[in-house]
C-alpha cells in the first residue's frame, strides 16, 4: 500500500539520498518547493531525467558540488516511488 506522505516526512528521508559518491559537498540546502518553471526531474529510482512542468512539487537541493554551485530537483512522485520500493 502506498503511503502518502507529509512534506516533512520527504525531507527527513530522501535528505542525503545522492550522497555516497566522491563528490565534495558543502553547503547543501534542501527544501519541497512548487517549480514555477519546467526543471529537469532526477529520478532516484532510475538516475535518469525526465522533464517536471510548472506547478510540480518537488524536493529542491542546492549546493557546492566540488567547488560548484549547483541545484538539482526530483519530482515528489518519483522520491514516493522511491521510498515506497526501498523504504526511508
Amino acid at each position: 500500500m502506498k503511503k502518502v506522505r507529509t512534506d516533512t516526512e520527504i525531507l527527513s528521508d530522501c535528505s542525503g539520498l545522492f550522497d555516497g559518491r566522491d563528490e565534495d559537498i558543502r553547503a547543501r540546502t534542501t527544501a519541497i518547493v512548487t517549480t514555477r518553471k519546467r526543471h529537469n526531474c532526477l529520478n532516484p529510482n532510475t538516475m535518469k531525467y525526465h522533464e517536471m512542468p510548472t506547478g510540480t512539487r518537488a524536493m529542491k537541493e542546492h549546493a557546492i558540488v566540488d567547488g560548484v554551485w549547483g541545484t538539482s530537483y526530483s519530482c515528489v512522485a518519483c522520491l514516493n516511488r522511491y521510498l515506497d520500493k526501498e523504504g526511508p
